[in-house]
């Protein structure tokens, strides 16, 4: 993309700028007026130049027309007024100000210009700097060659201080904000990546691969702080028959309304993962009495709903192998206490809670 963000009027940005178009040519229209007090028809025509000039950039920037050459233009424009009006006043009427305060301006436009600084673009700094280095080396001579009165100068001054100080305070306002949002696109950006490397899209379970990182955390809260925790293992009961008998479109139809159902009966604090296959993990931050009632709720609203595929209802059960958290046990221990326990209730009949 070579086309400034300034000039870029897409969904309306531009309008702002071209605002600040307009300004700038009211600015020059405010010059010519006091030249033309002052009887100077040389300043007077070259303001009266530039305010048409800027205004129409300020209508073409309102009416989409995105070339990055109107920047150049734009920027060879203020220069020579700059240089003129410096040259031909001297340094007590305040135009270093303004060519100094362009310099968030500068800062800003490369920023948002994603294709880099231009060849011309880079003319239009070296100009800039080259203005600046000008100035403020002349600033100690006081000379003006022209006779202009008291009360002209000090508006032409304050002119000067006030639209540097706003172009300035605009220009930095702008860069905070923009980098504000472009480190917020980039933290999202990270969350999706890391939700996308965890979550199973599939279910929108966490998948096994984050599960190590909330296994070590109950433990550690559990041996720090003496909180009580659960696993529960969770099997669908012939789910091997669903896939054979209606396919794998169905079986992934079951296995996202049964993570959709336990996500829904657990409590906020518990955590639900897709462990592999039709088997779910879940870590209930609770002791063994309430886990069993959490695994309970699960069963029953498993056992209670259905699927339809291809106009046929499709009900499953699910059976749940459960352990608690004890004083000395570690992570292997409990889960394969509750594998156990899943084991004994799929042999004992399943759909059912074995802790």
């Amino acid at each position: 993309m070579k086309t400034l963000e300034i000039l870029d009027l897409a969904k309306g940005k531009g309008k702002p700028y071209a605002i600040l178009y307009h300004l700038t040519a009211v600015m020059h229209i405010l010059y010519m007026i006091i030249f033309i007090i002052e009887n100077n028809a040389v300043l007077a025509g070259i303001n009266a130049v530039l305010a048409f000039f800027f205004v129409i950039v300020g209508l073409l920037v309102i009416k989409a027309v995105r070339n990055g050459g109107i920047f150049t233009a734009c920027t060879i424009a203020m220069s020579i007024f700059l240089v003129t009006h410096y040259v031909v006043l001297g340094p007590t009427f305040g135009f270093q100000y303004l060519s100094i305060g362009t310099i968030p301006l500068m800062f800003y436009l490369s920023y948002v210009n994603d294709a880099g600084v231009s060849i011309a673009r880079k003319g239009s700094f070296a100009s800039y700097l080259m203005l600046i280095i000008v100035t403020i080396a002349c600033s100690k001579n006081d000379y003006s060659l022209i006779v202009v009165s008291e009360i002209s100068r000090r508006i032409i001054v304050f002119m000067n201080l006030s639209i540097t100080f706003f172009v300035s305070a605009k220009f930095m306002s702008e860069f905070v904000k923009k980098t504000y949002q472009e480190t917020g696109q980039l933290e999202n950006k990270n969350l999706d990546l890391e939700k996308s490397a965890n979550v199973d899209a599939l279910t929108g379970l966490y998948n096994r691969r984050s599960i190590e990182e909330f296994i070590d955390r109950a433990f550690y809260m559990a041996r720090g702080e003496g909180t009580d925790f659960s696993f529960l293992m969770c099997d669908i009961d012939n789910f091997k028959h669903v896939n054979d008998t209606y396919g794998h479109d169905c079986g992934d139809l079951v296995l996202k309304n049964i993570a959709s159902i336990i996500k829904n009966e657990v409590r906020p604090e518990d955590m639900v993962f897709r462990w592999g296959g039709e088997e779910i993990f879940i870590i209930i931050k609770a002791g063994g009495y309430i886990a069993k009632s959490v695994a309970e709720r699960c069963r029953k609203a498993i056992e209670e709903s259905s699927v339809t595929y291809e106009d046929e209802k499709i009900q499953v059960t699910i059976t749940i192998g459960g352990a608690a958290y004890f004083q000395g046990a570690d992570r292997d221990e409990l889960i394969n206490r509750a594998d156990k326990n899943l084991y004994e209730g799929k042999h004992n009949g399943k759909n059912q809670v074995v802790m």
